[in-house]
Parts: C-alpha cells; sequence; structure tokens
C-alpha cells in the first residue's frame, strides 16, 4: 500500500466514523425534552425535527394511581461512553442538595451508546417527589466516581389529574 492510498483509507475511514456517530444539532444538543406520548420515531432528523421548536421544562399532570409518568428524550451533549446512562432529579428548592449532589432520586439504566436517550420515567409520590414543585432533571453517566451531565430539563409536578405532559 501506497502512502496516498493509506491516508485515503484513513480518511474514508474518519469520514464513514462521522457518519455512524451522528452528532445532534446545537438546537436540542445538552437538553432533556418530555412527552407524555410513546416516541416511535428511531431517526436523529425525526426526534430533532420533533422537539427542536420545545423547550427543556414541561409540567405533568398526575395519572390515576398517583404518579407523574413522562417520556424523556435527551439530546446528549457528547457521545456516551459504554455502560448504564443514570438520570438524575434533583429538587429545585433545595440549592444545598443540588450543590452536595444528593438528588432526590437517581435511576441508572442501558444506554446503548447512542447520542439521544429515551427513556419512560415513573415519578413517584413515594420515592419523595410531591406536587407542585420543579425538579432538574439531568441525565448522564458516573464516570470513575465523578457525574457526567450530558443534558439537562426542568419538570414541575402539578397537583391535578389527568396525566400528561405539557411544555412551556
Amino acid at each position: 500500500m501506497t502512502r496516498w492510498t493509506g491516508l485515503m483509507v484513513v480518511i474514508i475511514g474518519l469520514a464513514l466514523s462521522g457518519a455512524v456517530l451522528a452528532k445532534v444539532p446545537r438546537s436540542v444538543e445538552g437538553k432533556v425534552f418530555f412527552t407524555s406520548s410513546k416516541i416511535q420515531e428511531t431517526s436523529i432528523k425525526a426526534l430533532v425535527r420533533r422537539f427542536e421548536k420545545g423547550t427543556a421544562l414541561a409540567e405533568l399532570k398526575r395519572n390515576k394511581n398517583g404518579h407523574w409518568t413522562v417520556t424523556i428524550a435527551a439530546f446528549l451533549g457528547r457521545k456516551p461512553y459504554p455502560g448504564p446512562i443514570t438520570i438524575w432529579l434533583y429538587d429545585k428548592r433545595d440549592k444545598a442538595a443540588l450543590k452536595a449532589k444528593e438528588p432526590v432520586n437517581a435511576i441508572s439504566v442501558d444506554g446503548g451508546g447512542r447520542s439521544i436517550f429515551i427513556y419512560e420515567l415513573d415519578i413517584s409520590p413515594d420515592l419523595g417527589f410531591n406536587k407542585g414543585r420543579v425538579y432538574y432533571v439531568h441525565v448522564g453517566q458516573i464516570i470513575g466516581k465523578r457525574d457526567k451531565v450530558f443534558a439537562r430539563g426542568e419538570v414541575e409536578l402539578l397537583a391535578e389529574r389527568g396525566g400528561g405532559a405539557k411544555t412551556r
């Protein structure tokens, strides 16, 4: 293999790896979006189209069992490492817990190494969540002993029943 052929192989390899690791657009990068419906889309383009005009802030109504259920779509600011993705929920009023990195709840699930993380989140009053409160939602990974946050959003838990998420 000549020097130029080897260089072409490297350039083509880099181009292909960039296509496989498609990056999310800046308009949604690093944000967590909320929806009350199931997410059927699988392409980055379709998901971006669906959420790019929304905000990373939602109001949730309780469902019949008293929980708040929502599907989150987190457009990660960087490609995650292989392994579990963690969702942290912090009470916005409790600044001390946020500084101490003590969330109300943390959930770890398989992330699959993708740039977009979709998960149906069940927020239960049995775990310390309260109506009328706003919670920060952080999505990321625990690498070593450090929390790496790749996307952020906020959710307000409403007292009314009816289910569903309304983005502001």
